[in-house]
């Protein structure tokens, strides 16, 4: 018997087709051979878990990525008075925006519907009397735990945390509690997590901790590792496929997977050329660029700005504060016999302050009231004050209030790159205020290539680089936080003034 024994992340490529790599029908075959006695699915209940648990997250990522497409064609331009092929440039805009609109539309319309039939598929996977489900256990928490203080694979590398990988490893390893094996039957692990379960530098090979593992307890010749659902139809299930009459049905999806298989390989070659040369991965490029994103100048200069903007907040907390309960608590305790010199006091005050004096009696105390109300208001700042984050994720759209409570916000543009040899991918960012663009940025991301002659020289070749345009963005945000201090310098100058003048 053939047992296969699936990683979560292979469960969702089956049901949300991310890879582009499996087809519905594809899937439906699969279930035929359970269906047929010709395999028998062995199933973690951390991987039942898991699955259900991410399904509707993953839903939700069809439908941005289709926002991401609506929304990136606002970033083609044409060439006046020129077409391209006889098709205007904003014709094609026109016409691809209507159809991913109406993409969209059926996608929102009918998400519910999605969401039911594919848990349907997986609980029919998952419940189908071909699949064991091997619950948690004690033990396997327990072997999990020592698992992950002796940093075995997949807790290998520093800030590994996922227990659900360990205690996937350690069903694997401890199957034979489990089920009992004959002397010819096969266990095939499939996951796509290479990271965590392969070889460093050999993605197609089971790492060598739980190698070691499984040859302690008896089963390291009869596990075979593979990184594909594709791979596991095509190539390891061929066999069973044929027993089960499927070979036509299988044979246009297997072409397709080969020829992504070759995609595949292409690209892992031309990485490795890219690494020989000082060359980021093109696998690896988004995670690269997101940490250099991290550590840059401009989210430096962001966080400083919005730090200075912060504390301008909190002092104005202060002042607001003074003239609400200290300011207005001294006024209401002047006796009436002190009302004429403390209003004199208050004139000379408001003299150097150019502000208005009051009248010497008790109508003038009623006005130092309404002066200190409407300078209460006038720092009161708690309707906008939305304190702004010390840390900074790419894609964040942040909004920032200004010194007249204008709403400013910060976007950017989502991150879809291009991640291609040679090619140039630019991320738009923006200041807006009322619907209008107070600034706008980029960040331009050069991704590099390097040509191999034949005897293995390097030819022609160009440097990766990622430069930030984002001067216009930063001294826009600057602008706000200068016109904040401006003004919380002044307005502290005159409580401090207050606060001397009558000993508050």
């Amino acid at each position: 018997m053939r047992y296969v024994m699936m990683d979560t992340n292979i469960f969702i490529d089956m049901i949300i087709d991310r890879k582009h790599n499996v087809s519905g029908k594809l899937v439906e075959s699969f279930i035929k051979l359970l269906d047929f006695d010709e395999i028998k699915l062995i199933v973690p209940a951390i991987v039942v878990h898991e699955t259900n648990k991410h399904l509707e997250e993953q839903l939700a990522e069809v439908g941005k990525k289709i926002k991401t497409a609506i929304n990136s064609l606002e970033d083609i331009y044409g060439i006046n008075g020129y077409e391209i092929d006889g098709l205007e440039i904003k014709e094609y805009k026109s016409n691809s925006r209507k159809q991913l609109t109406e993409l969209y539309t059926k996608y929102e319309s009918n998400k519910a519907d999605y969401l039911r039939g594919i848990k349907a598929t997986i609980k029919k996977i998952f419940e189908h009397p071909n699949s064991i489900i091997v619950e948690d256990t004690e033990q396997l928490r327990s072997l999990c735990l020592q698992r992950r203080i002796y940093k075995r694979a997949p807790f290998h590398y520093e800030k590994k945390e996922s227990y659900a990988d360990g205690l996937i490893v350690e069903t694997l390893v401890h199957l034979l509690d489990y089920i009992t094996l004959e002397e010819s039957d096969t266990i095939t692990f499939v996951t796509g997590n290479t990271s965590d379960f392969s070889k460093r530098n050999q993605k197609k090979e089971l790492h060598e901790d739980i190698c070691e593992d499984l040859k302690k307890t008896g089963l390291d010749e009869k596990v075979k590792y593979i990184t594909s659902f594709g791979e596991l139809i095509g190539v390891e299930l061929k066999q069973e496929v044929n027993n089960a009459n499927l070979k036509e049905e299988f044979e246009k999806e297997m072409q397709e997977q080969e020829e992504m298989d070759m995609e595949q390989l292409y690209a892992e070659v031309e990485d490795l050329e890219r690494e020989s040369v000082g060359l980021t991965a093109l696998g690896s490029f988004e995670s690269e660029f997101l940490e250099s994103f991290y550590e840059s100048q401009f989210v430096e200069q962001l966080k400083e700005l919005f730090e200075r903007i912060n504390n301008c907040f909190s002092e104005l907390e202060d002042i607001e504060y003074f003239y609400t309960e200290e300011l207005q608590d001294h006024v209401c305790s002047v006796e009436a016999e002190e009302i004429a010199e403390f209003i004199e006091k208050w004139n000379d005050l408001m003299g150097d302050l150019d502000e208005t004096p009051v009248f010497n009696d008790i109508s003038g105390i009623r006005e130092i009231i309404d002066w200190i109300e409407q300078k209460a208001n006038s720092n009161d700042y708690s309707d906008v004050n939305t304190s702004l984050p010390d840390s900074i994720e790419y894609g964040d759209n942040i909004t920032i209030y200004g010194l007249e409570k204008e709403e400013y916000r910060l976007t950017m543009d989502e991150l879809y790159l291009s991640c291609g040899n040679g090619d140039i991918d630019w991320l738009n960012m923006a200041v807006w205020c009322a619907g209008e663009k107070c600034a706008t940025g980029n960040i331009e991301i050069t991704y590099g290539f390097v040509d191999f002659d034949d005897d293995g020289g390097i030819g022609e070749s160009c440097d990766e680089d990622i430069s930030y345009q984002t001067s216009g963005i930063i001294e826009c945000i600057e602008e706000i936080a200068e016109d904040f201090e401006k003004y919380v310098n002044k307005e502290s100058g005159i409580v401090d003034k207050i606060k001397d003048a009558f000993g508050i």
